[in-house]
């Protein structure tokens, strides 16, 4: 399409309600009736309503091979998923206790509970299926905290593909059900808060003799420490969601994707990008919000987006429809200028450019709130929004997605924000 050579912003993951500027990464971890059978394939209903988070690379936001994370409760364990879109899936060592991390791909789980022994808990995982578990108290040496077992731990990995060999595999994915009996400890009360760390290690193998080691993790770490709990992210578990914000957007359902400094189409996190192009006729973006929080109170939703249509500039008459859960609820001129906008019904939306800058509005990123009335949402379900031409005149509208606060606060930082 013509305007494909014009799309330069990167798709980021987004926030599902008005952060404040120095929020930190959060997660919400939703409780479920009952657990998922644990077969390593995350095919079960029981993850399809899990938030999901993108591991970012170490130092650098893409990464070249992408990995996600999910998490579920119910009062016997926490419940862990992950997948890696890994093309040369490596097995690694085998049994329980052997040094996973020393060879092999491998995911990584980092908790800290608010208190009780063990401080600090790791989980190594490895496609092969051997597990590390490790329980850090104070002043701990290595074996001592490598003694330490998860009573009642049970896992399964799933490779999509054949590990090992020069066949070019799909991925792999993992599950965890971690019982609070093997902590001595009752489940968490609802809006109980843990520090947590996901991450995931990928060998790439450049010759038969040589790899290449990709770390990635949620939150985004500058470093490739994962001992320090203060550059965790907070783990909420909820049920059901909480007021207050809720982070990220789980899915993105449709819209066009171009190819990203990651490789990966299919990645979600610091490097896709989406538009409503002139070119897609009827074509509309959608994507839905994390489930929306419980309360009286509107709900409020952010977004941003680029607006801009190449040496022409943006058409005066272009205008654009947004709809909530497939019913059209108000619309708005590309070249609107930014006073709110408010429906017969209540819903309200807002814009302002990131950074304000005086002049015309294509090529700047705009950071949007759509403040929805209590009765337009229903508590823990998600809120599908979709956008679409609702002229003759078109212009390209640029989505980018955040899931991690991180990102947000270093995009767009205090002041900034809407």
């Amino acid at each position: 399409m013509k305007w494909a050579a014009l799309l330069s912003a990167a798709l980021l993951p987004i926030a599902g309600q008005a952060a404040a500027p120095a929020a930190p990464a959060v997660v919400y971890c939703p409780r479920v009736a009952s657990a998922p059978k644990i077969d390593g394939r995350l095919d079960d209903p029981q993850w399809a309503s899990a938030p999901t988070v993108y591991l970012c690379g170490i130092r650098k936001e893409a990464p070249v091979t992408p990995a996600r994370a999910r998490v579920l409760w119910t009062d016997e364990a926490l419940l862990v998923g992950f997948d890696s879109d890994d093309l040369d899936v490596l097995s690694g060592s085998k049994g329980r206790d052997s040094s996973v991390w020393l060879e092999g791909d491998c995911f990584e789980l980092f908790l800290a509970p608010p208190e009780g022994q063990p401080q600090r808990l790791e989980i190594q995982l490895n496609p092969g299926g051997a597990l590390l578990d490790f329980g850090w108290s104070k002043d701990a040496t290595e074996p001592q905290a490598r003694s330490w077992n998860w009573d009642g731990a049970l896992w399964k990995t799933h490779v999509r593909g054949a590990p090992d060999d020069d066949r070019k595999d799909a991925g792999w994915s993992a599950e965890l059900s971690l019982p609070w009996a093997g902590l001595r400890r009752p489940a968490p009360r609802p809006g109980e808060t843990w520090r947590v760390l996901f991450a995931a290690v990928n060998r790439m193998r450049l010759t038969p003799e040589r790899t290449l080691d990709e770390q990635t993790a949620w939150p985004f770490l500058t470093h490739g420490s994962f001992s320090n709990v203060a550059t965790y992210g907070s783990m909420v578990f909820v049920d059901p969601p909480p007021d207050g914000p809720v982070e990220g957007v789980a899915r993105v359902l449709m819209g066009h994707v171009r190819d990203n400094p990651s490789y990966w189409p299919s990645y979600r996190g610091h490097a896709d990008y989406r538009s409503l192009q002139e070119g897609e006729g009827a074509g509309e973006l959608t994507w839905e919000t994390q489930p929306a929080p419980t309360g009286k109170d509107p709900v409020k939703f952010v977004f941003t987006g680029k607006i801009k249509d190449g040496a022409t500039g943006v058409p005066d008459a272009a205008v654009f429809e947004l709809a909530v859960n497939g019913r059209p609820v108000l619309r708005f001129a590309a070249l609107w200028d930014g006073s709110e906008i408010v429906s017969p019904e209540g819903v309200r939306l807002s814009r302002r450019l990131c950074p304000p800058a005086p002049g015309p509005v294509e090529d700047i990123e705009h950071v949007f709130t759509l403040t929805l009335p209590r009765d337009r949402v229903e508590p823990g379900r998600a809120v599908r929004l979709s956008l679409r031409h609702a002229g003759p005149e078109r212009a390209t509208f640029i989505l980018m997605l955040w899931t991690d606060a991180a990102l947000w606060n270093r995009h767009y930082p205090e002041g900034v924000h809407p």
